[in-house]
């Protein structure tokens, strides 16, 4: 995203310009979603370290790559089984 400036891109008309096609999520990674949003919003589990450091790397990735004021807390979460499947995201 950051190597094609598309970071703060929106339209899906301007990710087909440059020939870059969407994924849908599939319906495992909605119901793992959908099952940690829950258990955050019921304060059911805590998620364990490993997963904190998915959270921390994607912020960081995110903060350098832009000219935004780094919060101290994250914004908002990405799915953590999300980013754990998906590591190479992260690279």
């Amino acid at each position: 995203m950051f190597r094609r400036n598309l970071n703060y891109t929106s339209v899906n008309n301007n990710f087909l310009k440059k020939d870059i096609f969407s994924i849908e999520n599939s319906k495992e990674e909605i119901l793992d979603f959908t099952k940690e949003m829950i258990s955050n919003i019921n304060n059911i589990g805590k998620e364990n370290c490993e997963i904190d450091e998915y959270q921390k790397k994607f912020w960081d990735i995110y903060y350098q790559n832009t000219k935004e004021k780094r919060y101290e807390d994250i914004p908002f979460r990405i799915g953590s089984l999300f980013l754990k499947k998906n590591t190479y995201l992260l690279d």
